[in-house]
């Protein structure tokens, strides 16, 4: 299917001719499952040729363009998933689903965002989460703050005398 012309498709059934497998030739290869979807009428797309240097009509089965028409929010979702995705390598098996989850619920809450207040792109978006977390891990992470609090030596020895003396109300 790679070596033919864009707009060349085929299609194949299961042996119970109850599922059928659409393939397209458009810039990649495209391929759909459907036990509801058929191939014919067979409608015409435009798609930009660099051969001609305009855009051609090119043939396109009916099962990929009613995909295209119902596909919803789901294809841009995983657009967006993928366009700016965590890439952060580790050993443990459950770390790639952490970091898609991660990116699901970023992506989300940027359609969140923009439904509330205003539409910014999602790289701006991203950029405004992470210096919001810096912000708050760089306020939490002061080295002024960081470690056991530091007392002057003059309160050290502020422990009344009666309290040191006193038996077993006064502990170390």
């Amino acid at each position: 299917m790679k070596k033919k012309q864009r707009g060349a498709y085929d299609y194949r059934f299961d042996k119970n001719m109850e599922v059928m497998i659409v393939m397209w030739k458009d810039n990649n290869c495209v391929k759909l499952l459907s036990n509801h979807e058929i191939v014919y009428p067979v409608s015409q797309v435009k798609r930009w040729s660099k051969a001609e240097n305009k855009k051609v009509q090119v043939p396109q089965p009916r099962m990929i363009s009613e995909y295209n028409n119902h596909m919803g929010g789901v294809n841009k979702l995983v657009w967006n998933v993928e366009k700016y995705h965590v890439r952060i390598q580790s050993k443990k098996w459950y770390f790639p689903l952490f970091t898609h989850s991660l990116d699901v619920a970023l992506v989300n809450t940027r359609v969140i965002y923009c439904l509330s207040k205003e539409s910014i792109p999602l790289l701006q978006f991203w950029r405004m989460v992470a210096r919001a977390h810096l912000v708050q891990s760089s306020a939490a992470s002061d080295p002024k703050r960081a470690g056991h609090p530091s007392y002057p030596k003059s309160s050290l020895s502020c422990v009344p005398i009666e309290l040191k003396t006193s038996g077993n109300r006064h502990r170390i």
